[in-house]
């Protein structure tokens, strides 16, 4: 929550947006509640200002009401915060409601300090309405998926205790980086492998691949596995046992591009597989993920080890191959297209 108050206060636009909901959605019935108890206690007509001042309570009061009876008929409390978030905002709204309400009844208006209330009620409104925003963007991050090990992933396990699977793409999946580990009587091996474009493989014997995909160690151009040192295999064990006991984390960060992260864990001798996609988990706020993420990066050779090309210039060559397909499954449904009416006029 702390990470969304800094975004509101980087960027004015935010901070506006933000100001003026305050104003309108929580100053209001605070500065409502504080003016008729002042009225009350300081003009006549008393029965009237009491009337009013049960207004926007009831108002309060009700929309409480309507949540928590639209949570409980959707059963939203199970899948998300958002409710949770709603309920304790206006609870909120109804407690500082009643404290403004106090005040206004001991308000004096040549107290130069009590007009101090005025600056409370926007700072707490402020801090309400973005309370309440914060919940409704918040929402579940990244995806656990917990299942049994298949039968024929259970015939390869060739002896292994376990075996961990981590890749780090792009959001369109041309520029990936994957690291497989395996540990077998207490001996940890790993191999890495580099795509270019692989999201552009097309088994179709009408349309040509010519897809890079290289496999190498961190030296060389072999890849075979390689034998984890002392350090790095202490490192896979923090890894292992972080990805069992990782728990769902939320954010309230909206981010459609970027990179994701794929995680999966095959432990032969529990017959279970566990697997994690995060995304953008380094601008998220997730720190358990990001945790993950780190160790995985350490035990990974940097990408300048696998390819000179850039990240614009991979894009670049993998858009070209995908105009490429595109022509080619173009004239592909076109003589198919042709095919067919040659048949009907026949």
């Amino acid at each position: 929550m702390i990470n969304f108050f800094l975004t509101i206060f980087s960027d004015l636009d935010n901070f506006l947006f933000f100001l003026i909901m305050s104003l309108i959605f929580n100053m209001l019935p605070y500065m409502l509640g504080f003016l008729f108890s002042f009225f009350y206690k300081n003009f006549r007509f008393k029965k009237v200002w009491l009337v009013l001042w049960f207004v926007p309570l009831c108002i309060i009061i009700a929309e409480i009401c309507i949540i928590i009876a639209t949570a409980l008929r959707k059963s939203v409390f199970a899948v998300s915060y958002v409710s949770y978030g709603l309920i304790i905002s206006l609870f909120l709204t109804l407690l500082f409601y009643f404290i403004f309400s106090l005040l206004g009844r001991v308000f004096k208006v040549k107290n130069i300090c009590h007009w101090l209330i005025l600056l409370l009620i926007l700072i707490l409104s402020f801090f309400n309405s973005t309370f309440m925003n914060w919940s409704i963007f918040l929402h579940s991050f990244g995806k656990i998926e917990d299942k049994p090990l298949q039968s024929t992933e259970l015939e390869s396990a060739y002896n292994m205790d376990y075996e961990i699977k981590m890749s780090h793409s792009d959001a369109w999946g041309f520029d990936e980086r994957m690291i497989i580990i395996r540990e077998r009587n207490d001996s940890i091996f790993y191999l890495t492998v580099y795509s270019m474009c692989r999201e552009l493989i097309i088994q179709e014997d009408s349309i040509e691949g010519n897809v890079i995909i290289q496999n190498r160690k961190t030296e060389g151009n072999s890849s075979a596995w390689t034998l984890l040192d002392s350090e790095k295999s202490t490192i896979v064990k923090n890894l292992k046992k972080a990805i069992e006991n990782y728990e769902q984390e939320y954010t309230s960060e909206m981010i459609f591009d970027g990179y994701m992260v794929s995680i999966s864990l095959k432990d032969y001798k529990q017959k279970k597989k566990r697997v994690l996609n995060f995304y953008n988990t380094d601008i998220s706020y997730v720190h358990k993920a990001m945790a993950i993420e780190k160790m995985m990066d350490s035990l990974q050779p940097p990408r300048e080890a696998f390819t000179s090309f850039s990240y614009d210039e991979v894009a670049s060559k993998c858009a070209e191959k995908q105009n490429d397909i595109m022509r080619a499954v173009k004239k592909v449904q076109t003589s198919e297209n042709t095919d067919t009416l040659q048949n009907k006029n026949e």
